[in-house]
């Protein structure tokens, strides 16, 4: 039995890919935050309107207005809701590639220099040979350098 290791965060953190998929994602988290925060002012301002005349209104009107006021909230929140999902969607679907081809990485690294099993060194509470750390050659494999001291 070989035992190996690799440091998933490293390899993820350096991966091309995966920096690019991180600034795409940020990109839409702050479209969605945008959208939100606007959606959030109008009805604030739409909220202090109404409690500024609501003495003043007709019944009529004052029951329109509140039935606006109430659609606004509700569309405020199903608007958040979907922003959610939609965003957790889209992590998951750009995600799901890095994570496949790293783990096909890892695989074909461990083989072809014997490794019978490889696990996350946050998994090891003592790691004595550092020579049984793959994340280099993972990393070499999949075509970059890691920057920083794998010897943490």
């Amino acid at each position: 039995m070989k035992v190996g290791y690799v440091r998933m965060d490293v390899l993820v953190s350096n991966m091309p890919e995966y920096q690019k998929v991180q600034a795409e994602l940020e990109g839409y988290k702050g479209q969605l935050s945008s959208t939100l925060e606007s959606k959030y002012q109008d009805y604030q301002a739409k909220l202090a309107g109404f409690e500024q005349a609501k003495d003043t209104l007709d019944v009529v009107i004052m029951k329109d207005k509140e039935s606006e006021l109430k659609h606004l909230q509700t569309s405020l929140q199903e608007f958040e809701k979907n922003a959610q999902e939609s965003y957790a969607t889209k992590e998951r679907s750009r995600f799901e590639p890095i994570e496949q081809k790293l783990q096909e990485t890892i695989q074909k690294v461990a083989e072809e220099k014997g490794y019978t099993h490889i696990t996350q060194k946050s998994t090891f509470i003592y790691v004595k040979d550092e020579s049984t750390d793959i994340t280099g050659l993972v990393a070499e494999k999949l075509g970059y350098t890691i920057t920083e001291n794998l010897k943490k």
